[in-house]
């Protein structure tokens, strides 16, 4: 029986550009899930807490059907652009990549984690090396720079559904997988989009 291969959708409810409301990824999973099946998730936040929350809920047992983790947040300079709830002393609105590991931390092993958020893979090679280990997922993949909505949504659509189709995982090393995606090739490079593995993988 071909094992289920679910996309966990999480997103923010504030998406805004220039002081327009922008659309949700929703649409582009979807039209992933009329054109081959792949069962999606779709989770909304408005807060730290309410993210930190679902990406916790991500990584239960119930949801291993569903090792693709998609996480669509407004990014800036190697964070996620968030408000919180309470501060707790951070500066309110920078969730960095060591904060964002900690619901995540060791729960992680057989996702793979799509950060649609501007920039913020732009960290160094040893922090992202270290988010991996903490986590112990897969692979995170996402952007070094600003990216626009449709040159995303484009990439992402594409490796979504890609990524839904094949077991990477359980196959040859996702760099070397993803080689064959000829399609997104152009706009990887173009986007600057980052795919950090777990060691071996």
């Amino acid at each position: 029986m071909k094992q289920e291969r679910g996309i966990y959708c999480i997103e923010t409810a504030r998406w805004t550009a220039g002081g327009r409301a922008q659309p949700s990824v929703e649409p582009l999973l979807k039209l992933i899930q009329s054109t081959q099946g792949t069962p999606y998730i779709h989770r909304p936040f408005s807060t730290w807490e309410e993210c930190h929350d679902l990406l916790g809920d991500a990584m239960h047992g119930r949801y291993r059907g569903y090792p693709i983790l998609y996480v669509a947040c407004h990014g800036e300079n190697r964070r996620l652009a968030l408000r919180r709830e309470r501060s707790n002393g951070h500066r309110n609105g920078a969730i960095d990549l060591k904060e964002l590991a900690i619901p995540l931390h060791r729960r992680g092993n057989g996702k793979l984690i799509l950060f649609s958020a501007c920039s913020l893979l732009k960290a160094s090679e040893a922090t992202l090396r270290r988010f991996v280990a903490d986590t112990g997922v897969n692979a995170i993949m996402g952007y070094k720079r600003d990216v626009g909505w449709i040159e995303s949504a484009q990439l992402e659509l594409g490796l979504l559904a890609w990524l839904a189709r094949r077991p990477v995982a359980n196959g040859k090393p996702l760099s070397a997988a993803l080689a064959e995606l000829r399609s997104a090739r152009d706009l990887m490079r173009e986007l600057e989009f980052r795919i950090v593995p777990k060691k071996g993988r």
